[in-house]
């Protein structure tokens, strides 16, 4: 078993260089925010999301929140990344 999940948003519109800027600039605004705390990962100069899932009382319905902020704070900054 593992507890470590690394994930990433995307969108076909724009260049992995420009998906890497914006994952890095999500979880800034996400920690900034202060409601979640996730680190970050490079692999191969793909650049990852990553959270640790240790709490017992994390529920589906935590995860789905972390997913909904990370889309809408992707969108806010998705027409900044494609200037």
């Amino acid at each position: 078993m593992s507890n470590i999940l690394c994930f990433r948003y995307v969108n076909t519109d724009v260049s992995l260089v420009e998906i890497n800027e914006l994952n890095a600039k999500v979880r800034q605004d996400l920690l900034e925010e202060g409601e979640f705390y996730i680190v970050q990962t490079n692999i191969k100069g793909v650049h990852y999301l990553r959270t640790s899932l240790m709490n017992p009382f994390t529920t589906m319905k935590h995860l789905e929140l972390l997913i909904h902020k990370i889309r809408l704070s992707a969108q806010k900054m998705l027409p900044v990344i494609k200037q």
